[in-house]
């Protein structure tokens, strides 16, 4: 439901607008006639954004909105491909009583439907299509933006203790992968990227405060991603995962020596090799360490 204000939901009432490029128009005089639409996007006006996104797809002109939760304050006008084909621009028409949070610090991300073993979103897009949504900001005014992945957090961030791990290659960790000390997630992947040289790839991990003390310097890291299988002649198979979620979102693990060898704890920015498998004797380290 769409309203002006209460007092326009009683009695009944009209908006109007005048885009900026109109500013310099004639002022309006007694007896002027103007066309009366049913909303802003029937009459084509409003404040006209332009959002890049690295795809547009599932977004239709015309039809695909921008919400705040769930209320509509634009819509899609037109998509275009950025000249050196990297992503697209959406073109969109803004509500006019959005301008006020049009500003350099709103982010807006695109809302698909999204089912895995960490949870489920944005199913109400299964019948009305994807979306564009907005998380207003504080910033100078301004007409064009940047998606992001996600909205960004307005709770107070948790402490982590940030750590680094070095791989040969990123395999299936992605920022969200969860990382576990005895199967207990710790913490998070919070992104990747190649190394200056080229010859590896830095994994930034934030651990919660809570387990930081788990973290020592002759702690020892490696990738629980997917399924590992192992078949002996005598003993059978052996299937070994860390968890369902690490099956699908990847996952690191990690385990510190037993007290007398663990080491002192690391600060942030402490760097790890991420080995690809733990070794036998990983598995069977029990220190006892305060939380």
């Amino acid at each position: 439901m769409r309203t002006e204000s209460l007092v326009s939901l009683l009695k009944g009432g009209i908006g109007f607008f005048t885009p900026e490029h109109a500013e310099d128009d004639p002022v309006a005089t007694s007896q002027d006639r103007f066309g009366l639409y049913e909303d802003f996007q029937a009459a084509q006006t409003g404040i006209a954004i332009a959002i890049r996104f690295p795809t547009g797809e599932g977004l239709t002109p015309g039809q695909s909105k921008v919400r705040f939760k769930g209320v509509t304050a634009g819509f899609v006008d037109r998509i275009r491909v950025v000249p050196d084909l990297s992503g697209v621009m959406v073109h969109v028409i803004m509500d006019p009583r959005a301008e006020p949070v049009l500003l350099s610090g709103t982010r807006f991300w695109l809302v698909t439907p999204k089912l895995d073993i960490t949870g489920v979103s944005g199913l109400e897009t299964l019948t009305s299509g994807p979306y564009i949504a907005m998380q207003p900001g504080k910033g100078t005014p301004q007409r064009m933006f940047t998606a992001v992945e996600a909205p960004t957090r307005t709770d107070k961030a948790p402490k982590h203790l940030k750590i680094v791990l070095t791989a040969d290659r990123r395999g299936s960790l992605k920022s969200g992968s969860p990382v576990y000390y005895r199967q207990v997630k710790v913490g998070e992947v919070s992104g990747a990227e190649l190394a200056k040289t080229a010859d590896h790839v830095n994994i930034h991990v934030a651990i919660d405060d809570t387990y930081a003390p788990l973290v020592r310097e002759n702690s020892r890291f490696w990738n629980v991603s997917g399924i590992g299988v192992d078949f002996g002649l005598f003993r059978g198979g052996q299937i070994k995962t860390e968890s369902l979620e690490s099956v699908l979102a990847g996952g690191i693990a990690f385990a510190t020596p037993d007290n007398e060898s663990m080491g002192e704890r690391v600060k942030n920015g402490t760097s790890f090799p991420l080995f690809d498998a733990p070794e036998d004797q990983w598995l069977t380290w029990k220190p006892k360490i305060p939380l």
